[in-house]
Parts: structure tokens; C-alpha cells; sequence
């Protein structure tokens, strides 16, 4: 059963959707839309395949498109997530004939790393979430085209983006807030609960007025992997929460749990009431972080440069 969206929620939608339309059509360089038979097509203009949105392989959505199934050119993956840690059985077969025959494969998640191994027979490199392949400073640049207009960065804000409908947030939120003494809050909203957080609401902010309402908060809360992901890159203080039940099967806190933990960042993860007693407002030292993030950016570098001389 699908729930309708509320008129907040899907006017933000569709502002949102408009600026994201905007920056495509003046930034990104594409082939036209392909159908599944065109990918079928001998006349396919291509001698590569690279696979690797977010995503892409989670089990309880992909298609077999996605996996580029009977396509016979040579087929990479670059930081494929599958998002899930428990694998159902009625996709095993699927993913085992497939994945097979790629060239080689590559995922951003350390726990998909052992799944993907088994299904395809083949090793599976860790790489970077594509994020990441960008510094700090390339961020920033990209920031400063930014469509935001009047928006203050002199007074210290809270930036809340969530991706889940989760009303214990706004009971959380709210500690955090008195514990960091910081009154404003800044939010990106989703879903409709979002809407009754007290605090400046922006619905139409494009993907550099994301950077940038990032790269100026003096705290980040989210449940949103991405967000985290780009908090780490530009150095900045966040506190994660976690977005799936523990039993819950399509659970995708594993990816969250990973990122924090391969960069020495657990003490971000806010799972309940206990995490009360973290230090989520003392400015986090990113040296040891970083020289991880380092080796890790090198790394997949050289695995994208093998695909290209192959």
C-alpha cells in the first residue's frame, strides 16, 4: 500500500526535484536514455560497462538491468552497494550468473565485500563511495555556486537532514540541541514529521546549497549515509543516527556502521538514549581520519585507472 505524500512534502518534492533537474541539464555530459534492449543491442556504442550507483544492488530493489544481465561487453563495477548485510535466498541465483561474469568488481561496503565474493566467485575490491573521490577543497569550490540567497552562516546553526519518518529524532534532536547550546536549527526536509521541527525549513536547496549548508553548520544531525559520508570528507562535527530496527531485515544501518567504524568515527553513531553520554559537541580531530582517507582515496584512484587502461 502506498502512502500518500502530503502537499508539504511533495511541493518540496518537486522544488528539490526542479533544482537537481537544473544542475543536470547545465553540468552533466549523457547519452540519451537507453532502453534494456538497446543494452542488448550489437550496435551498442560502447566496449565498457561501469556499474555503480547507489544502491544499485540491493536485493530488495534492483532489476536485472541493473546488473547488467546478458550483456556481452566488458562489465566493471565501481563501489556497487548492496546496502543490506542479510542476502535473501530467492536472489542468490540471479546475482551468482551475473556477477560472474564481470570483469572485475568493486564495492564501497566492507560488509558486501564477503557477500559479493561468494556470489561471484571473483575478489571484490574495497573502494571509496564515489564521494569521497572528491577533496575537501573541490567541494568547497563546488559550493561556491551556490543558488541559496540571504541565508546567514554568521549565526551557529544545527543542520538536520533525515531521510527516515522517525518521531524519536525530534526527542533526540532536541537533547543534542541543549547540550550544544546552539538554539537554531536548520532543516532539509523529507518526510512530514520534518516539517514540525521547530527551526528554518529549506525545500528547494540544490546540490550545492547542500554542500555548502554542510561545509557551514557547526553540527550536522542525519540518518543519511551521504550526509555523513560528506561530513567526514569536509572535516566536520556530525552525530549519526541510525535509521533501520536491528531486526529488520532490509536493514541498511550496516553501511553506516561501516563508514564509521573504517575511520575511527563510531563514537558518532547515536543508536539511543545512553549515546546521551557521548561527546557529540567537542570539535572531532580528524588527523588519524584523514591519513586513513588518504591511502583509501589513492587506492581507488588506482583501481578506476585500471579499468580505463584495460
Amino acid at each position: 500500500k502506498t502512502t500518500p505524500l502530503s502537499s508539504s512534502v511533495s511541493d518540496s518534492i518537486t522544488k528539490r526535484k526542479r533544482a537537481f533537474d537544473k544542475y543536470r541539464a547545465h553540468n552533466l555530459v549523457l547519452s540519451r536514455k537507453l532502453s534494456y534492449s538497446d543494452l542488448h543491442s550489437v550496435d551498442l556504442p560502447y566496449e565498457q560497462l561501469v556499474c555503480g550507483s547507489d544502491q544499485i544492488w540491493n536485493p530488495y530493489y534492483t532489476e536485472p538491468y541493473f546488473l547488467l544481465q546478458d550483456i556481452n561487453i566488458l562489465k566493471y563495477s565501481y563501489a556497487s552497494s548492496i546496502g543490506v548485510e542479510e542476502f535473501p535466498t530467492n536472489k542468490i541465483k540471479l546475482y551468482q550468473n551475473t556477477l560472474s561474469k564481470y570483469e572485475k568488481i568493486s564495492s564501497r561496503e566492507e560488509t558486501a565485500i564477503n557477500i559479493l565474493e561468494k556470489l561471484s566467485g571473483k575478489k571484490v575490491f574495497k573502494v571509496l563511495d564515489p564521494t569521497f573521490l572528491l577533496s575537501a577543497n573541490e567541494w568547497n569550490s563546488f559550493a561556491e555556486e551556490k543558488t541559496l540567497e540571504n541565508f546567514n552562516t554568521n549565526s551557529p546553526y544545527i543542520l538536520c537532514y533525515f531521510i527516515a519518518e522517525n518521531l524519536s529524532y525530534l526527542k533526540n534532536l532536541k537533547r543534542i540541541q541543549e547540550r550544544a547550546k546552539i538554539h537554531r536549527i536548520v532543516i532539509l526536509p523529507m518526510k512530514p514529521s520534518h516539517f514540525i521541527i521547530d527551526g528554518e525549513i529549506i525545500e528547494d536547496a540544490g546540490l550545492q546549497d547542500f554542500i555548502y549548508l554542510i561545509n557551514h553548520a557547526n553540527l550536522i544531525c542525519t540518518d543519511s549515509f551521504h550526509a555523513s559520508a560528506i561530513s567526514i570528507n569536509l572535516n566536520k562535527n556530525f552525530v549519526t543516527f541510525l535509521r533501520f530496527k536491528s531486526n529488520d531485515k532490509s536493514s541498511q544501518n550496516s553501511r553506516i556502521e561501516n563508514l564509521l567504524f573504517h575511520y575511527c568515527l563510531h563514537d558518532r553513531l547515536y543508536i539511543d538514549e545512553k549515546d546521551l553520554n557521548k561527546d557529540f559537541i567537542t570539535p572531532i580531530d580528524y588527523k588519524r581520519t584523514n591519513l586513513i582517507l588518504q591511502k583509501d582515496r589513492e587506492d581507488s584512484f588506482a583501481y578506476l585507472r585500471d579499468i580505463v587502461n584495460n
